[in-house]
């Protein structure tokens, strides 16, 4: 199955309009502020907003600057 970027389709935040980066098993939002997060489910992105959960400060920096966690 092909992913939104591949086919040329660029996602973003449902609740923030911001871009969003792709990991294996989810969305991240790249709001400092939002920093919600989208499951994806069978090769599904799930962007519901009452769906989402929002990452806590430091994990989501260490996300969005590709820091790796201890």
């Amino acid at each position: 199955m092909s992913t939104p970027e591949e086919i040329g389709i660029q996602l973003v935040c449902p609740d923030c309009r911001s871009e969003l980066l792709r990991q294996p098993e989810r969305y991240v939002c790249t709001d400092a502020d939002c920093r919600q997060t989208y499951a994806i489910v069978d090769g599904i992105p799930k962007m519901l907003i009452d769906d989402a959960e929002t990452l806590p400060e430091e994990d989501w920096r260490k996300t969005v600057t590709g820091e790796r966690q201890a």
